[in-house]
């Protein structure tokens, strides 16, 4: 641009003061002039406007990724960064001149504001913070201070759902957006969104629905801080942090002014306040941005533009010179400053960089934008094959990229399917193509590369914005809550799915008894939803009532307590009278009348007192038997020990029972062991599982996990943890408990191994038993076995007992001198002969009627056959 003859002139004050408009007439009443924009949907929405004053052919838009540039255009819309400066035009303005002070693109503003200028007249436009600057660069500047047309007042904080109509709510995330919006969209029928990431075309299709009222609320990014003219009447911030692409820092007042004066247009007055997660402003700081008074701008952010192609070396070190002027910084390093140092490292670029042209080829190739805003290596490397490309063969930089390659890439992006992210993503990569179809001389066939691009990109665009208009607008959801307050006929449906509806709106779902609406829905109105729904889920929970009466069948006891019906949660055990009879609460009651909470607590009070007899009965009858006798006093023994007992304590009764007795404890499903005796029931899996609820509930204290079925053994932590292994069939051997059939096994195995009454403890032993050979030491001990040689681990065999009437009596050994014992049995007819024969001969009959069990707990592990305590008669 040639050195401007005319006053370079400063239109600065708050939003809502006519500055841009005021710029945009001025430019009109020259012959031809550029206005540079900070964002893409600012220069579009001017360029619109000219167009529809001028017609097409005397205004271009001159954006990254679009370039309208009729033959005798007169006016150019442009974002900043895409100024084409080598024009010389009567009339330059910038637009938001104060983003000078920006980190990451106020080097691009400094720069316009050092270099832009109109042959006739300059206009710089923005906030009065940067009028101290202005002039310190150009002394004789005229600055025009335009005050705001409508007051803008501060309101405090409100709830999301306490918003009112016609509303911006600003979040810095896209995330926060879809958050807000999915709530708005429940309870106030919808939303409209705005991202600085969307096309034109979606955010003017996104802003038409919030314009012509088919939505009151609109949900948007800070860029509606730029420049955005909407009808709105309130800003509220959800948040007052942003991540500023290094870290997440609190916005500062002039950012919060920025925005906050988009509410309140021409003589309309605004208001600003806070919501969602945001704290409130200081006083402090939201009277100085209703009153616009700020702490005015000291510096600007610089790089140098007149840059040196000779080398890659050189380029790069005119990219990091440092400014002259103390009132300049340096800024944060842009995008296409990184993307040059990171090619620069790559051995194929070095060598390719020969001469100052092929420099600056490298250099403008850099410029391709990064929209997803990640600069991973895979933009970097697409950057490097536009490079080569366009290198050439001869590397004259005067190649193209080919046409194939260009077709693969975008039949990729040539998809409307997907979530409203991945459109996004596709859009995102769309403009970088687009901003390679619009360079010269980059593609064979530029036009119909642009043309494609953008078909890609519009179809994109409408395909994104319906999907936004399906996820946050419900034009249903306004109409319900009126109909619910003004308690009009409302059509409820419940789907087999539980899901309950109004019309076609999703209000929530049932769960067990209860009904949980949706995320969000209609916060505040809950006690009207719940008021129209009610009838309904009493209805069907009546229903639900009644069939579990007829029948238990879809009831289920989890593992934590819980019971189920048909997959849900109604209600949990607690702790009650004693281990095996728990109390029931209900989990949910809010739905039910007091007939049917008592009705739901019987028939679930029933099934589990049978579940818990059904299961455990065996073991629990045993306190009262129906036998007597010697019968009734091992069962009773069994009782009293949790369903088994060492045989050595019961041994005088063992002793005296004769093979029929036995028979009877059999059938009853006891176990008569060599070490011990306990009822099988005890190592069934799910009787085991059972019990381990109850005690957890009887014990809430002393909760205790049922370790898989192939754990043979475990380390006790406590002595609640003894009670409780004895209770699952566990023998409690000092800090271990060893499963009874396991000991049982050991046992066998032992006496079988035993040559001439020594017996090794060997591997196989002690790993079946899954303990160590010092704990199982202990237990052979316990067992009453006797070591004689530690190192060797050899035992002997326990030895005979003495007195019946005093003393333990050994098992596994029968009374050799039975048969001198007098008066045993006098009738021949009995069968019961007393001599040694005649009793080895019964104790052969008894083991024979002994049945071989499997292992119901273990890893596919098998009882050995029951022996009697007179099994050790040697010959």
């Amino acid at each position: 641009m040639t050195e401007s003859k005319s006053k370079i002139k400063a239109l600065l004050g708050p939003t809502n003061t006519g500055k841009t408009y005021h710029a945009f007439e001025r430019m009109l009443a020259h012959d031809n002039g550029m206005m540079g924009f900070p964002l893409r949907l600012l220069a579009r929405e001017n360029y619109d406007r000219a167009v529809e004053k001028l017609g097409r052919g005397q205004v271009a838009l001159i954006t990254g990724e679009e370039k309208i540039i009729p033959e005798r255009a007169r006016y150019y819309f442009c974002t900043v960064e895409s100024m084409p400066v080598s024009l010389d035009l009567d009339f330059v303005a910038i637009d938001e001149i104060q983003l000078c002070t920006d980190p990451e693109r106020g080097h691009i503003f400094t720069d316009r504001l050092l270099n832009a200028r109109g042959f006739e007249e300059t206009i710089f436009i923005g906030s009065d913070v940067i009028a101290p600057m202005l002039k310190k660069v150009m002394p004789d500047i005229e600055i025009i201070d335009k005050a705001r047309l409508s007051e803008l007042r501060y309101v405090g904080y409100k709830k999301l759902t306490r918003l009112p109509p016609r509303t911006a709510i600003i979040a810095f995330s896209v995330d926060d957006v879809y958050a807000i919006a999915e709530i708005i969209r429940r309870q106030k029928g919808g939303t409209a969104i705005v991202l600085g990431a969307l096309s034109p075309r979606t955010r003017n299709a996104q802003v038409a629905l919030y314009q012509n009222g088919s939505v009151d609320y609109l949900v948007a990014t800070d860029a509606i801080g730029m420049g955005l003219n909407l009808d709105i009447g309130h800003i509220a911030f959800a948040r007052l942090r942003k991540y500023d692409g290094k870290r997440s820092r609190p916005l500062d007042t002039l950012e919060i002014a920025q925005i906050a004066g988009r509410a309140g247009r021409y003589k309309r007055n605004g208001t600003f306040g806070v919501t969602g997660q945001a704290g409130e402003i200081d006083e402090t700081q939201a009277e100085a941005i209703q009153n616009h008074s700020f702490m005015p701008i000291d510096h600007l952010y610089w790089r140098q533009s007149r840059l040196n192609f000779k080398s890659l070396k050189s380029l790069i070190q005119s990219l990091e010179d440092k400014p002259e002027a103390d009132y300049l910084r340096k800024g944060r390093p842009a995008t296409d400053y990184l993307s040059l140092k990171k090619l620069s490292l790559r051995e194929s670029i070095q060598k390719a960089c020969k001469n100052p042209d092929i420099v600056r080829l490298l250099w403008e190739c850099c410029q391709i934008p990064d929209f997803r805003q990640i600069l991973n290596d895979d933009h970097i490397t697409f950057i490097e094959n536009v490079f080569f490309f366009r290198l050439g063969d001869h590397q004259d930089a005067c190649g193209r990229i080919p046409d194939d390659w260009v077709a693969a890439r975008l039949k990729r992006l040539d998809r409307l399917d997907g979530t409203i992210d991945s459109l996004m993503n596709r859009l995102a990569h769309i403009r970088t193509w687009r901003y390679v179809a619009n360079q010269a001389d980059w593609l064979y066939k530029q036009q119909y590369w642009r043309d494609y691009s953008l078909d890609i990109e519009d179809r994109l665009s409408d395909a994104l914005h319906e999907k936004l208009a399906t996820r946050f607008v419900n034009k249903e959801s306004s109409l319900l809550l009126k109909r619910m307050k003004t308690r009009d006929q409302m059509d409820i449906k419940i789907t087999d799915e539980k899901e309950i509806f109004i019309g076609d709106m999703a209000l929530g779902q049932i769960k067990g008894f209860d009904f949980e609406a949706y995320a969000g829905t209609f916060e505040e109105d809950k006690k009207t939803l719940i008021k129209g729904v009610r009838p309904s889920l009493m209805k069907y929970f009546e229903n639900d009532i009644a069939a579990m009466e007829k029948s238990t069948d879809a009831l289920n006891l989890m593992g934590d307590a819980i019971i189920q019906y048909k997959g849900e949660s109604i209600a949990r055990l607690v702790s009650g009278q004693s281990l095996y009879e728990p109390g029931i609460v209900l989990l949910q009651r809010d739905f039910l009348n007091q007939n049917q909470i008592d009705r739901v607590r019987a028939v679930l009070k029933d099934w589990i007192e049978t579940k818990i007899n059904s299961q455990l009965g065996a073991i629990l009858t045993l306190e009262n038997p129906d036998e007597k006798g010697l019968v009734s006093g091992i069962l009773f023994r069994l009782f009293e020990n949790k369903g088994w007992v060492e045989r050595r304590d019961v041994a005088n009764m063992m002793s005296d029972m004769d093979l029929e007795q036995k028979g009877i404890l059999k059938k009853k499903g006891v176990y008569l062991g060599a070490f011990s005796i306990y009822h099988k029931a005890l190592l069934d899996r799910k009787n085991q599982e059972l019990i381990t609820i109850l005690w957890n509930v009887y014990h809430p204290e002393q909760r205790f996990k049922l370790l898989d079925g192939g754990h043979t053994s475990f380390a006790l932590k406590n002595d609640a943890h003894a009670d409780y292994a004895a209770r699952i069939g566990f023998m409690p051997l000092g800090k271990t408990a060893v499963r009874l059939d396991m000991l049982e096994r050991l046992n066998s195995m032992l006496y079988e191994k035993a040559d001439k009454g020594i017996v090794e403890l060997t591997n196989e032993m002690v790993n079946m038993i899954g303990i160590d050979f010092a704990r199982a030491h202990k237990l052979l001990g316990r067992m009453g076995f006797k070591g004689t040689n530690k190192e060797k681990r050899l035992y002997r065999l326990p030895s005979a007992a003495g007195k019946q009437s005093d003393k333990k009596r050994n098992p596994n050994k029968v009374d050799k001198y039975a048969h001198k014992k007098k008066n045993r049995d006098t009738n021949k007819g009995s069968g019961t002969i007393n001599n040694p024969f005649a009793v080895l001969k019964g104790l052969k009959q008894d083991m024979a009627g002994e049945e071989k069990t499997s292992d119901k707990n273990g890893p596919e592990a098998k009882q050995e056959a029951e022996p009697d305590a007179d099994k050790a008669v040697k010959k």
